[in-house]
């Protein structure tokens, strides 16, 4: 069931235009993700949802309720949507417990019982009651941002790029908590940020802007693993895009043949691997006879608990296959990464052999 719908919604800048005819359905009680180059829309595509903006066109709704239909424009602060920007934006005069009381009414008689119980809910000790926001981490700071986002108990979350000053460890400890209290609480989220792989752990629901427009949206896992195009491929993560021949329900490339996600396409075609679908062996154990190709380790970074390793394709090790024609394309260079208990040395030659299926790119 959709809960947020922004339909053909447009918003310019004198000459410049941020969005352009955009459509997004956002499902009731998902986490959703944006992501998006820099430039692409999604701050101004926040705002409009927040009502800090109004649409020049198009008309945003909140299940029932028209929030925006042109530049008719319900305010921000009667939309019953929560916000957490990326600095916490505290008051800095005032207490932990009265920032988060700050949207409670003070004559509400169980206003001190509330912002007990939300201190709770984000993990922060009663202790910590009377502190400034000069005196907290953080982490802590936007634990008090959601929680005052959360006292006016509002229908729809919006995360304005919440963990990006929070150091790698904490970062993600908070995206995790942040995630778990909303989804108890059954607040819809939509959180927005440049960072691929946050938003492929956070969300449930991912949408890709580009110049302006949704330029696809669905699951996580579909979006990494069926990209629209190669320019939303190699934004999501690494890829290795590839030309191919396809028949018979395989694509055969200078790498070898590997079964395609349709088997409905025959002819030229451009198709996607993500790295994780290369395996390495030793160029020893290669078989001379079979279809695995070649590649040579020309350099590598170490990352902790994986290598990542850059492999340049050998192409004249590609005589087997099906379609050698394919193997007169210029070298290519990969990125894998291998578990950090098995390195490989720059120089060395490895067999390179094709796990899973290649995804038809259109």
């Amino acid at each position: 069931m959709s809960f947020l719908k922004l339909d053909n919604v447009t918003k310019r800048y004198g000459k410049s235009a941020a969005v352009i005819g955009l459509n997004l359905t956002v499902p009731a009680g998902s986490r959703t993700a944006i992501v998006g180059p820099s430039g692409s829309g999604k701050t101004t595509l926040l705002r409009l949802i927040a009502g800090f903006e109004s649409p020049d066109q198009g008309s945003i709704a909140l299940g029932d309720t028209l929030l925006a239909q042109g530049t008719m424009s319900v305010p921000a602060h009667r939309r019953g949507i929560g916000y957490v920007a990326q600095e916490g934006a505290l008051f800095p005069h005032l207490t932990l417990a009265a920032n988060i009381g700050f949207g409670i009414a003070r004559n509400s008689p169980d206003r001190h019982a509330r912002i007990a119980e939300l201190m709770q809910q984000v993990g922060l000790a009663p202790s910590m009651h009377d502190r400034r926001p000069h005196q907290l981490s953080g982490g802590q700071q936007q634990r008090v941002a959601l929680a005052r986002a959360m006292a006016r108990q509002p229908k729809l979350m919006l995360l304005d790029e919440p963990f990006s000053a929070l150091d790698a460890g904490l970062r993600e400890a908070m995206r995790d908590m942040v995630g778990d209290v909303l989804s108890t609480a059954g607040i819809t989220t939509i959180l927005v940020t440049h960072d691929q792989a946050e938003a492929l752990s956070f969300a449930d629901h991912l949408a890709v802007l580009r110049d302006g427009v949704v330029v696809q949206a669905g699951p996580p896992q579909d979006l990494y693993l069926r990209p629209k195009d190669a320019q939303t491929a190699r934004f999501l993560g690494d890829a290795i895009i590839l030309q191919a021949r396809l028949e018979d329900g395989f694509a055969h490339t200078i790498l070898g043949s590997v079964p395609t996600d349709t088997l409905s396409s025959r002819g030229s075609a451009t198709i996607m691997l993500r790295p994780e679908q290369l395996e390495l062996t030793s160029a020893s154990q290669t078989d001379p006879s079979s279809t695995t190709s070649l590649g040579r380790i020309v350099g590598r970074t170490f990352r902790g608990s994986t290598w990542r390793l850059l492999i340049e394709h050998l192409p004249a090790s590609s005589a087997g296959l099906r379609f050698p024609s394919l193997a007169l394309e210029t070298s290519s260079i990969f990125t894998i990464e291998t578990p950090s208990l098995a390195p490989l040395e720059i120089g060395a030659t490895v067999g390179i052999q094709i796990v899973g299926t290649a995804h038809i790119l259109a």
